[in-house]
């Protein structure tokens, strides 16, 4: 995000900070959560030769936070989409009942040296228990028709908890239930805020055929990089 509430912290004090871990990740594909349009510039100038994926949330075009998935060269997009979590998800803005905002999921399909994935890039609601769990079962609605699927999102709530029982009856894994011991216990740290208000809320999901080879952590607490915790996970089909 960028606010004016984020003083020191606010997006142009950290866009150098990005970069770098933009670099020393040498990721194949990011998922970011919260960005505005100008933010979703400033990252496609620091990976040029790269494409990315999504509209805002507020309109289905440019209006409030994206949920891009930015994608190498080398890698094929075949097709992507984004769809509202709500009981509308074509409906661009579109809300559940009782969310504070309008969320997304962006999806899309990957392809390299013949073999296919599909990506999907979320961020659940923060006020709603309820819209969390129409996301969740949105999601699994969705993976269910799809093939080898990663998911990555900054979910407001426990990944590890029972909310996601209905994607782990799906055959799915999530990154921080295979390496709990080597990664932090949390990934939000809202800039510096007392250790007892850190939150474990993101994670990356696997689909049943899909192996998490290594995971790792960026503390960008220290980075100052984001609020959360970046993510990194190395997977083989």
């Amino acid at each position: 995000m960028d606010v004016e509430g984020d003083g020191a912290d606010a997006w142009q004090y950290r866009v150098s900070r990005v970069r770098e871990v933009l670099a020393q990740a040498d990721a194949d594909v990011w998922g970011f959560q919260e960005p505005f349009l100008h933010q979703v510039r400033d990252v496609s100038q620091m990976l040029p030769e790269w494409k990315w994926v999504g509209v805002g949330r507020g309109d289905g075009a440019e209006l409030d936070e994206f949920n891009p998935i930015f994608v190498r060269p080398g890698l094929e997009i075949l097709e992507w989409n984004t769809r509202w979590i709500s009981t509308t998800p074509e409906v661009p803005g579109s809300m559940f009942d009782g969310a504070g905002c309008p969320r997304l999921i962006t999806s899309v399909r990957l392809r390299w040296e013949g073999r296919e994935l599909w990506m999907l890039n979320t961020h659940f609601d923060h006020l709603s228990h309820q819209a969390r769990l129409h996301g969740i079962k949105q999601i699994a609605e969705l993976v269910a028709t799809l093939g080898s699927v990663v998911i990555t999102g900054d979910f407001n709530c426990d990944p590890l908890g029972p909310d996601f029982d209905s994607w782990r009856e799906l055959g799915m894994k999530d990154l921080l239930g295979c390496f709990a011991s080597e990664l932090p216990g949390h990934t939000y740290h809202g800039f510096g805020l007392p250790e007892t208000e850190w939150q474990r809320i993101d994670s990356i999901w696997v689909s049943s055929d899909i192996r998490i080879e290594n995971a790792q952590a960026s503390e960008q607490k220290f980075w100052g990089a984001s609020d959360h915790v970046c993510l990194l996970a190395e997977i083989s089909l």
